[in-house]
């Protein structure tokens, strides 16, 4: 599986990954297609990289929580670099990995409660083929992480449906 797309906006430095190289009796793991809502979607740091032997395949692993797809996977190849970043969105379910915690009165005697992901429970793979073989050049997360990324999705999604 090959996917490929020119990333918007990747004149940024980026994070340089660490890239780990299957030995030759090693498989790349299965690979995923892009899915999700696209305007809903934000930005993911890439957990891990591993390249194949022949230095042609690219595996970048993402992890996200249970209610989290793969909705996107930009690569940018120039013979100095090959620039990355993987986007998530929720899945078909929406979001069903916040919950509350307990409530409490504020001063002025609004309540309020506190609100908390479940555990991270998925890891998403995409393979690249290179056009040229890695060899030295660095392999560079342009991802702009979003902290709350995932919570104004959440809003956006819980507007959307009334």
């Amino acid at each position: 599986m090959e996917i490929t797309g020119q990333p918007s906006g990747s004149g940024g430095a980026g994070r340089r990954l660490q890239v780990r190289v299957l030995g030759e009796r090693q498989r790349l793991p299965a690979a995923v297609e892009p899915t999700g809502e696209t305007h809903l979607r934000w930005q993911s740091a890439v957990r891990e990289c591993m390249i194949t032997a022949d230095g042609r395949d690219l595996l970048c692993v993402v992890s996200s929580y249970r209610d989290e797809v793969l909705a996107g996977f930009d690569v940018e190849q120039t013979p100095e670099r090959i620039a990355v970043r993987v986007w998530l969105a929720f899945g078909p379910d929406g979001p069903t990995s916040f919950g509350t915690g307990k409530a409490g009165v504020l001063p002025d005697g609004r309540k309020v409660r506190t609100m908390f992901r479940q555990a991270a429970a998925r890891r998403w793979g995409m393979v690249v083929r290179l056009d040229e073989p890695l060899e030295a050049r660095p392999v560079v997360d342009i991802a702009s992480p979003d902290p709350d990324g995932a919570g104004r999705a959440l809003r956006a999604w819980l507007v959307a449906r009334g």
